[in-house]
């Protein structure tokens, strides 16, 4: 009798202990303009980098990265590029102290010029530490 009752807690506090650890949410980013995500990773925190673009107009668009706490709400936001090209983040890593490196294209006449790789990296805090250009018409940087 005994057996069955520290066996049915048992399996009651098993069953528990997996749906605790399944969390599921769903958060949607929205403002006056189309967000684009291309990757996401999990952060030094538990949070989440979510790399891509911003649509700034029809052929323009600027880089975009998004820095989530554990629950998907946003800590910060920032965009790269300006209002007259074409900077999309294809690429992020996050290294053992924070730091963040992007990797994507940019054109810098808009969609339809040509397109360069490049390289950005960031603080933990989404600060930019240095940014390169690198001259290879045409590739994207992935």
């Amino acid at each position: 009798m005994y057996k069955r009752i520290i066996f049915f807690y048992l399996i009651i506090f098993i069953l528990l202990s997996i749906h605790g650890k399944s969390q599921q949410w769903i958060r949607i980013f929205t403002g006056d303009t189309n967000f684009q995500g291309y990757r996401i990773i999990e952060s030094y925190d538990k949070g989440y980098l979510i790399a891509g673009d911003k649509e700034l107009s029809t052929m323009h668009c600027s880089g975009w990265v998004v820095k989530t706490d554990i629950n998907g709400f946003r800590l910060w936001e920032k965009s790269l590029g300006d209002s007259l090209g074409w900077t999309a983040f294809s690429s992020i890593t996050m290294s053992g102290n924070g730091e963040i490196t992007l990797i994507g294209d940019i054109a810098i006449n808009g969609f339809f010029g040509p397109h360069d790789p490049f390289i950005v990296k960031l603080n933990p805090c989404g600060e930019k530490q240095w940014c390169k250009i690198y001259d290879a018409p045409n590739p994207y940087g992935y």
